[in-house]
């Protein structure tokens, strides 16, 4: 453990001469590694009696508030605003009332929400439950064609390679069968 104290580190005695003001002073510091609060305490040390003044080593804590005030005033750039935008709506919009459809209509599929907010993004942000299904659907088509089309791939190269019409037969150094010509 590095400290002040040249007894516990004599490494860091060892760049300094020995009758040195610096290395004076540095006899005389005594440290603590830990003290109860989780701070490194330094004191001198009390030659006539009396308390030593103490020197509390803190980390520093301008980043922690500079984060916390960066983060108060982006909370306010968009939260008061917001708050305000939806309070308007509640206030002067408010919600959907049920009522009877009329003969021949067929409502959007936005239209089945009661709040604005959830009207505006069903409409403007999410797809429709129709787009959600044909999608889906053309998904598990597309898969089904692939395993169909590995499926059918699979058989081909296996009556090539039972039949030898394939491109098995042009490999060098591995004869199909002895051919014997009949005289």
């Amino acid at each position: 453990m590095a400290t002040l104290c040249g007894k516990i580190c004599p490494g860091l005695m060892s760049f300094y001469r020995i009758n040195s003001p610096l290395c004076r002073a540095l006899h005389q510091v005594k440290c603590t590694p830990v003290a109860k609060d989780g701070y490194m305490t330094i004191m001198r040390r009390g030659m006539a009696g009396g308390k030593a003044p103490k020197f509390f080593i803190k980390p520093p804590e301008y980043a922690e508030r500079a984060m916390l005030r960066k983060f108060v005033k982006y909370l306010a750039y968009t939260g008061v605003p917001l708050m305000g935008l939806v309070t308007f709506i509640n206030v002067f919009i408010g919600p959907a009332q049920l009522r009877e459809i009329p003969e021949g209509y067929e409502p959007k599929h936005w239209e089945y929400y009661q709040h604005p907010i959830q009207r505006f993004f069903a409409r403007y942000v999410s797809k429709s439950p129709q787009q959600e299904y044909e999608k889906a659907a053309q998904f598990m088509e597309e898969t089904y064609l692939k395993k169909e089309a590995r499926l059918e791939l699979m058989a081909v190269r296996k009556l090539m390679k039972e039949r030898g019409d394939g491109y098995y037969t042009f490999v060098r150094g591995v004869p199909k069968q002895d051919f014997k010509e009949d005289n």
